[in-house]
């Protein structure tokens, strides 16, 4: 049913603004009308144009910084919606800024306008805006959902850029064992059979390598790349995600990590919500809905069960998994001293200490382990190749 767009007058000089699903323009000022209002005038929204996917953190921060400076410095939500739409050379997130502007033109809450593109604002987004605009603190809570979402985009260069050396390390082996793979080690290979040279066990593996792989290597690299794309499917399957995703929690190493990074997006983002006055079970729903891992989501379910129940949070979560004696006890004594906000605020500031601690730790036990085995498997390729080459007689 389409919806429709109108301006009505109640009374003698109070102007609304506000939107209705009718059938036609006709049945639209008849329902006006029947809620006691004059209409002054409708017009049927446009179809939505095609909308991008995703927009990057990094352009969803600048958005969000430039917002809460034009709010903060005296200026309304639409004309700073309508300058950033003028301004932004960000193509993805450009449509996105106008379709909201309109929007917000013809009446609609900024929060309920940002709620249709869920891929880019995500639920706590929308509820730090929905209530900013409740409070008249908008452009506050436009600044704090900045600062969120620049620890994240933080957090994410620092992943990337410490592990820039590790992954070249991997690329380069990997690229070099497939030129002498593909193309080295059957010319030289060709030149011991010419001369009649025995060839060493060792040598022998490595062109049976050669051979495999000059002659199935397009193959491999499909059958790689289907397996990749089945397992993609496969994920979009609740039960298979949520399996794939206690699997990842249980890794050597890797496992640790992932919980810590977990642990520290929910106290951060509990602390955010619990500091702007939203309810704790209404933080724990958001919480439930924006954490990516299904294990933690189905654990904070569980939570936000016995919170509704009656249980305070300290004690809902020795229940859960997930969280450790440690965790738990701050909360405790962030409930009992009515403090739990800075509390959470305090401890995701510790988790993130940690986590950044312990992946500079993992990629410092993985550089020497790359390094050693791309160097083997290099080694094992020129040895191979020098043995006949040193059993070759030059007495002919």
């Amino acid at each position: 049913m389409p919806t429709y767009f109108y301006k009505a007058k109640k009374g003698i000089s109070q102007l609304l603004n506000g939107q209705i699903e009718a059938v036609s323009t006709h049945d639209a000022l008849a329902k006006i009308d029947s809620l006691g209002l004059f209409p002054v005038s409708v017009k049927e929204k446009q179809a939505s144009l095609k909308m991008p996917a995703k927009v990057s953190l990094k352009d969803l921060v600048e958005f969000t910084n430039q917002l809460s400076t034009l709010i903060n410095s005296g200026s309304t939500l639409l004309s700073a919606l309508n300058t950033l739409v003028t301004e932004t050379e960000h193509t993805r997130i450009k449509p996105v800024i106008s379709e909201v502007a309109s929007e917000v033109k013809e009446g609609v809450d900024f929060s309920r306008a940002l709620a249709k593109y869920p891929r880019i604002f995500s639920q706590l987004y929308v509820a730090l805006i929905k209530i900013g605009e409740s409070s008249g603190t908008l452009g506050q809570n436009l600044k704090r959902i900045s600062e969120v979402l620049e620890e994240e985009l933080d957090f994410r260069t620092n992943i990337i850029s410490i592990s820039i050396y590790p992954l070249l390390i991997v690329a380069i082996g990997i690229l070099t064992i497939f030129i002498l793979l593909k193309f080295v080690i059957p010319k030289i290979v060709d030149i011991f059979y010419e001369i009649g040279q025995t060839l060493p066990l060792a040598t022998l593996i490595l062109v049976g390598i050669s051979n495999f792989f000059s002659k199935y290597w397009l193959a491999l690299f499909v059958s790689l790349a289907l397996a990749l794309f089945i397992l993609k499917n496969s994920l979009k399957d609740p039960g298979n995600r949520l399996k794939w995703d206690r699997f990842k929690l249980k890794l050597p190493l890797f496992g640790d990590l992932l919980v810590k990074i977990e642990v520290c997006r929910i106290s951060r983002t509990l602390s955010v919500l619990l500091k702007n006055g939203v309810p704790l079970d209404a933080a724990l729903n958001v919480l439930k809905s924006t954490t990516i891992n299904r294990q933690f989501q189905g654990e904070m379910g569980s939570i936000l069960a016995k919170i509704k129940d009656g249980s305070s949070l300290n004690q809902a979560m020795k229940g859960a998994k997930i969280f450790n004696p440690a965790f738990i006890n701050v909360i405790t004594i962030g409930e009992e001293s009515g403090t739990l906000e800075k509390v959470l605020e305090e401890v995701a500031f510790d988790y993130n200490k940690q986590v950044n601690r312990s992946i500079k730790n993992l990629l410092n036990v993985l550089e020497p382990l790359l390094i050693l085995g791309v160097g083997l498997i290099v080694g094992f390729v020129v040895l191979s190749m020098l043995l006949p080459i040193f059993q070759i007689d030059f007495n002919f």
